[in-house]
């Protein structure tokens, strides 16, 4: 097959699965973000609900709001064959490259599910497709373009910022560095935080909230935490696909000088994951924008007899496993059957949530405990008949920021038989009537007083 031909048969296969794979209670989370769209929120920038706003024609249809998010991802995928190609790789080693990506735990099964994630590789990738295009002729035009993509990535996720420092990274490496003396990177710049302005502006007029909270999210504690460390590189070592993960680190350490560009774009975003990994958990997901180019290097071995020769068998033996732990996941996904430990399975939250959907169909209005349960109640709910959050239980999230998140007559609340309420809800309103849901969950009447 084609390097097309996977793209389009990728594409195919995504869409026939999209109205089987259950929703996650994050992406309803986004999905309701874009009920109420501001210049920016709480958790992250403002691009994820855009694709959802755009998503919102398509909810409760076949392709549901995921299409096109998935679309966006297939479209992040042509850059980097244009930037592949012209980095001098056949396109053998793109294939390569490609089924490596649609089978990976994060870039391919992470593919079904919409975040932040989905813009922010976009234009990571359109980035730095744009940064070797500016060099064929550096002029302010492009530099401009450059500095619109950066501001776009920034507005999907703060994970963007670190493509500055692999741009300049790249630039003094490769004898570069003389375009910082002209107007058209600073021009860029000027551009990119123009771009980013909807987010500075809420966090000014929010006292910084968001900012404030991933500072704290990625540097949380204040002694080293030195079992992290390894957590981190453990687990990115499987995301990666550890048989793939060897033979990128043997290119790498081969050719690391020969393809800078993709050597930078690669290790710093791993490698400032990997520094704040001593001060705070990181998300497996976090430095995935650097997942395409450490590929690359692995995918370049098809390029050299002798190591074609040594690992073609081996890399095929591995895709192909990887292509089973796929089915296998979707298929648990659709029907749980795997023996996969409860707090080890994602889905679980659904599955034990999706019962009290038609017990609570006729309560309004709905009140939650957490921000998830709150928006996937909504996304199998009239529009009119949204649920919230209340206001103060939990963790601080976009729910806080809306005044819907304070009842303001009679409605129904469901929670924890032994949560405690936010100080502002014992004083100003009573709970009613307990009734126990199939979750185990509890449905209270809440009344102001």
């Amino acid at each position: 097959m084609t390097l097309w031909q996977i793209w389009w048969l990728a594409l195919a296969i995504k869409t026939i699965l999209l109205p089987i794979i259950p929703i996650t209670p994050d992406e309803a989370y986004y999905f309701a973000w874009s009920r109420h769209l501001a210049l920016s929120y709480f958790d992250h920038p403002p691009f994820i609900s855009w694709i959802m706003t755009v998503a919102q024609p398509l909810w409760k249809t076949a392709v549901g709001i995921r299409w096109p998010g998935v679309i966006l991802i297939h479209l992040g995928y042509i850059p980097w064959i244009f930037m592949l190609r012209r980095l001098g790789f056949s396109e053998r080693a793109q294939i390569f490259w490609m089924i490596s990506l649609l089978l990976g735990p994060l870039t391919g099964l992470g593919g079904f599910v919409i975040t932040p994630d989905v813009p922010l590789t976009f234009f990571w990738s359109l980035g730095m497709l744009a940064l070797l295009w500016i060099f064929d002729k550096p002029t302010v035009s492009r530099w401009l373009l450059l500095g619109v993509i950066v501001g776009l990535g920034m507005l999907s996720k703060y994970v963007m910022v670190l493509f500055v420092p692999c741009m300049l990274a790249w630039m003094f490496w490769d004898n570069k560095a003389h375009e910082l003396k002209k107007p058209g990177i600073w021009l860029a710049g000027i551009v990119s935080i123009i771009t980013f302005s909807p987010v500075l502006i809420w966090n000014y007029q929010n006292d910084f909230a968001s900012f404030l909270f991933q500072a704290k999210h990625g540097l949380e504690s204040t002694a080293i935490q030195w079992k992290m460390p390894v957590e981190y590189l453990s687990t990115q070592f499987a995301m990666i696909n550890p048989l793939l993960f060897f033979v990128a680190y043997s290119s790498l350490r081969k050719r690391w000088d020969k393809q800078k560009l993709l050597f930078v774009f690669a290790i710093i975003p791993f490698a400032f994951f990997f520094m704040t990994s001593f001060r705070a958990r990181v998300e497996a997901n976090w430095p995935v924008c650097g997942y395409p180019s450490l590929l690359a290097f692995y995918a370049m071995v098809f390029d050299y007899t002798a190591e074609r020769e040594r690992w073609t068998k081996w890399v095929k033996m591995s895709l192909g496993i990887a292509g089973v732990f796929c089915i296998l996941i979707i298929t648990h996904t659709v029907h749980p059957w795997l023996p996969i430990r409860k707090d080890k399975d994602h889905t679980e939250i659904t599955r034990e949530w999706t019962p009290d959907i038609q017990a609570v169909k006729n309560l309004r209005p709905l009140y939650t405990r957490s921000y998830q349960m709150a928006a996937f109640h909504s996304y199998y709910r009239p529009a009119e008949d949204e649920a919230f959050k209340i206001k103060g239980i939990d963790r601080l999230d976009v729910y806080d920021f809306l005044p819907e998140s304070l009842p303001s007559q009679k409605g129904y609340v469901i929670l924890k038989a032994d949560d405690k309420l936010p100080e502002i809800i014992e004083k100003n309103y009573t709970l009613q009537n307990p009734t126990l849901l199939p979750s185990n969950l509890v449905v209270f009447e809440i009344i102001p007083k």
